[in-house]
């Protein structure tokens, strides 16, 4: 009986055949199928050499059925990428090469890496009365510093109480 190691990479092996075939198509995402198959190869890698010397049987089987799972959907698509008629291959290739659209970035998350920023430079801040927020050193502020601190205002101010556990009485 083959060890689970050796099933894994027979399945990438086949995996990367498909990959090819898809590949070597006239009008094939190339960047889109060449991320996918780095991907794989990289996760089915990382759990072939990982050390399990430390970790539960079940734990191993739960990790490989995982990676099989992951290698499955990607020879699906690898192989509806290889038989996709040509005149869909082409409007098919064209949305696959649009960058993924990402959330919105939330004016909480802006706050925190403005606050980070700001504390790995060394800059002090400091909470007054009405969410009035005092800088410093202030030379070490920079005027996008400056912009982002007045438009943020009110989700830094609570930030920086959340941080320094701080509770205000208006």
């Amino acid at each position: 009986m083959k060890q689970p190691e050796h099933i894994l990479q027979d399945r990438l092996q086949a995996v990367q055949a498909v990959y090819g075939d898809a590949r070597q198509r006239n009008g094939a995402p190339w960047k889109h199928l060449d991320r996918r198959s780095q991907a794989i190869t990289l996760l089915a890698g990382r759990t072939i050499n990982a050390d399990w010397a430390n970790r539960s049987p079940a734990e191993k089987t739960s990790e490989y059925s995982r990676v099989c799972t992951e290698l499955d959907n990607a020879e699906a698509e690898f192989i509806r990428w290889r038989d996709m008629p040509a005149e869909e291959l082409s409007g098919a290739s064209a949305v696959a090469g649009l960058p993924l659209t990402t959330a919105p970035v939330q004016p909480a998350d802006l706050a925190r890496s403005l606050l980070d920023g700001l504390h790995q430079r060394g800059v002090r801040l400091e909470l007054g009365s009405k969410d009035r927020i005092s800088a410093r050193p202030a030379h070490l502020l920079t005027t996008e510093d400056k912009r982002s601190l007045i438009a943020l205002k009110g989700h830094v101010a609570a930030l920086w109480k959340e941080r320094n556990d701080v509770w205000v009485v208006e």
